[in-house]
């Protein structure tokens, strides 16, 4: 009865951390499922491309479908629709009750140039 108890106690923890690690992943074009070490590091373009963001970064599409990345959280601009990044990795993002973007280690603008295509040709 134990040894059931403790095999079925196994099998709930391994399911929950495999719906956990399933949040963190994506499916490409090609069917491939690629995931990040945590929510918001991958996204896919338009096209199904898979694009991954740095460790501790983030990824998300902007105004065009197009993926853009940063070394920390990145958050859309109320005001000017832009997509601003913490410079820092893995820091965090605000807005103030004015409506403009605080960032930890400074503000910096998402870019393609930071992710890495995860989708291959």
């Amino acid at each position: 009865m134990r040894a059931l108890l403790v095999a079925g106690l196994a099998a709930l923890f391994a399911s929950q951390a495999m719906a956990q690690r399933a949040a963190h992943c994506i499916t490409d074009v090609r069917g491939n499922q690629i995931c990040g070490t945590r929510a918001g590091q991958c996204a896919l373009d338009r096209y199904r491309v898979a694009w991954c963001a740095p460790e501790n970064g983030s990824a998300m599409k902007d105004r065009y479908d197009d993926v853009v990345c940063g070394a920390g959280v990145c958050v859309t601009d109320a005001r000017s629709g832009e997509i601003f990044c913490a410079s820092q990795p893995g820091g965090v993002t605000s807005t103030d009750p004015a409506g403009k973007t605080l960032c930890e280690g400074g503000c910096a603008p998402a870019s393609n140039a930071i992710c890495r295509r995860m989708t291959q040709d």
